[in-house]
């Protein structure tokens, strides 16, 4: 028998105290995979374990684990191109010409999640929010119920403060770390982060690698029966496993919704090509086959014309996008 502690350096060391003994009585093993965070409790597990021939210990760099450089990300800095940092690319529209520069796929490379004994978790960047969801509902933990069918990232998610069912996930941070342009990596607390409606402004510029979350208790059976009634409620209202990139603008203020309005203005089911707005949901954008990227944009633009023209109301794009389009 055998345990491995992920992101040893930022879990709990009692738990390591715990579980000593059993694996010693049983002959079992120990492994520690982590990202050194100064001089803590992984700090010291890693010099008790390069003096002891008992212990085998391999420290990893960058260059050996595979991940992109710091030298190869300043030379896409210095020679002009962008650095684009994708999570799911769930709400998202690129071009369909591609996008210049370098793109950096945190899914990939930052998926660890770290349950504490506090009822806190850390979330790397790369983390699918249902699969947090489920490993949360499975601690007895609650709080990601309704962010539980958002098919995005950790770190998507906290760029735009996504939510749903009226909860967002600035509600449930305590904390995220950004990496700077030269690999620093600050720790913001969340009362310093500007959450706001779909959008989140941060006191430092880089990319979100990971963060703390707190929670709420429950048992399984409460949180997975939520998780399923308000899953239920996105199929009955969503075009659930349909070619979309979620919604297509923000909800302006007022009581009126965005999908109501373009309804309102007679755009549900109307389409572009390829592209239409779902005769289920009128602010999601389908791909009915192989509609383009330019296509979903004329799709948008026509239905923020007809919207404007109609109510009065500008519709402000909710999904991101990248490159150069024409509209």
């Amino acid at each position: 028998m055998g345990v491995t502690f992920s992101e040893y350096s930022i879990a709990n060391p009692s738990a390591w105290d715990y579980v000593r003994p059993i694996l010693a009585e049983n002959n079992g093993w120990a492994a520690f995979v982590y990202t050194p965070r100064g001089r803590n409790h992984g700090y010291s597990m890693f010099n008790m374990a390069t003096g002891n021939p008992e212990w085998f210990c391999s420290l990893k760099t960058v260059d050996d684990t595979g991940a992109i450089s710091l030298e190869a990300i300043d030379a896409e800095r210095r020679a002009g191109r962008p650095l684009h940092f994708l999570g799911a690319g769930s709400n998202l529209l690129v071009s369909d010409a591609g996008v210049g520069g370098t793109v950096l796929c945190t899914k990939k490379h930052l998926s660890k999640v770290v349950f504490l004994g506090d009822r806190s978790v850390v979330a790397e960047a790369g983390v699918m929010l249902p699969r947090l969801a489920v490993l949360c509902a499975l601690s007895g933990l609650s709080g990601m119920e309704s962010l539980s069918g958002i098919p995005g990232t950790v770190g998507g998610a906290l760029t735009m403060n996504a939510g749903a069912f009226g909860l967002c996930i600035g509600e449930l941070t305590e904390w995220v770390e950004v990496a700077g342009e030269a690999g620093e990596i600050h720790r913001v607390e969340a009362r310093a982060i500007r959450f706001g409606y779909r959008e989140a402004a941060y006191p430092v510029q880089g990319v979100i690698v990971r963060a703390g979350f707190r929670f709420a208790g429950g048992t399984r059976e409460a949180v997975f029966g939520r998780m399923r009634q308000l899953n239920e409620q996105r199929r009955g209202s969503q075009p659930w496993g349909e070619k979309t990139f979620g919604s297509a603008f923000r909800n302006p203020p007022g009581t009126e919704s965005a999908g109501r309005l373009l309804d309102l203005s007679g755009m549900k089911g109307w389409c572009e090509g390829d592209a239409c707005f779902s005769e289920k949901h009128a602010n999601f954008v389908v791909n009915r086959g192989r509609a383009t990227a330019a296509e979903v944009r004329r799709l948008m633009a026509r239905g923020k014309d007809a919207v404007k023209s109609f109510a009065g109301v500008l519709l402000v794009p909710e999904v991101k996008m990248w490159g150069e389009f024409d509209v």
